[in-house]
């Protein structure tokens, strides 16, 4: 098993293109508007997220008790919660530990079944519009934006592919937009 990642004191946020992601992740998630991130925020994503209608909500809480633990893991502190300053390291560290690419990739999938009511591998503007919303987005305009984001070749549909290729530049690369943070609900 991995050992943990120890947490470093980072002095100032937002200054690379992965803090300013992460930090906007988190105040989406921050739902309750406490500053703190708890195994219960993944919850109330998992009830949100379960509005949309595709698979069982018992597979999108394990993946995300899996992410969780991992966070959890790269913070290293053993505590129950993290504050902003806290989470946006931990998923730095998460992001660059290529044991967790797996837990990644299989979350992902995860969050496609679950917006994928049709059952046909990919999804389509309405579906996406759908889980957008459920998963916190605002208005039609903004899940379209998100939805021609994610249309990486731009067939009208989002295949299980193009969602993957999202999440994987949401997490990996240095520069990324935010629409593609979508597994994580929308930010």
């Amino acid at each position: 098993m991995p050992q943990p990642v120890l947490r470093r004191e980072a002095h100032l946020m937002a200054t690379d293109p992965s803090s300013t992601r992460f930090e906007k992740l988190f105040d989406a998630m921050d739902t309750d508007h406490d500053g703190t991130l708890k195994a219960g925020t993944f919850q109330t994503l998992v009830r949100r997220l379960g509005r949309s209608g595709g698979m069982q909500k018992s597979n999108l809480e394990q993946s995300y008790h899996e992410f969780w633990t991992e966070l959890m893991r790269h913070h290293g502190d053993g505590g129950y919660s993290l504050s902003k300053q806290q989470f946006v390291q931990a998923l730095q560290a998460l992001a660059k530990d290529t044991s967790t690419r797996g837990l990644i990739e299989r979350m992902s999938n995860t969050v496609f079944d679950m917006a994928n009511t049709g059952f046909e591998d990919k999804l389509s503007k309405d579906e996406f519009v759908r889980f957008f919303k459920a998963a916190g987005g605002s208005d039609d305009a903004a899940a379209l934006a998100a939805f021609t984001e994610l249309d990486y070749d731009g067939n009208g549909a989002i295949s299980r592919a193009d969602f993957n290729r999202g999440m994987k530049t949401y997490m990996f690369a240095p520069a990324s937009s935010t629409n593609s943070s979508i597994v994580f609900g929308a930010v």
